[in-house]
């Protein structure tokens, strides 16, 4: 039910340029119901300065369809350094790639790589 206050004012007599007196009613309004803040997903990760200290990393490697995911889980909280743009790294699969962005607007520390043939 939304919330309703009443103004009473009662009646008053206004003088106006070159007019009559105008009288003032009571007014009723209706306010609308507030809008409720919706909390942000907890992150993942936390930012120290110059390192990052995660338990989820994501790997985006992106191609003409969007790019895929590639999420890997730490028993415990690692400490990665910021200095990573530009440098090299080993996939999984034994393959190279480098690190070209980090993103940190999303629940998870998101590394963008591009695997070197």
């Amino acid at each position: 039910m939304p919330r309703i206050s009443t103004k009473k004012t009662g009646t008053e007599t206004v003088k106006a340029k070159k007019t009559t007196a105008t009288k003032v009613n009571t007014e009723v309004k209706v306010r609308k119901p507030r809008v409720k803040k919706v909390k942000a997903d907890a992150k993942t990760f936390t930012d120290d300065g110059m390192f990052f200290e995660a338990k989820c990393i994501v790997f985006r490697i992106p191609n003409d369809n969007g790019g895929t995911n590639i999420l890997k889980e730490f028993a415990g909280p690692v400490t990665i350094g910021k200095n990573k743009i530009g440098k090299m790294t080993k996939m999984a699969d034994g393959n190279w790639a480098e690190i070209t962005d980090i993103i940190t607007n999303e629940q998870h520390l998101t590394f963008v790589i591009n695997p070197i043939a």
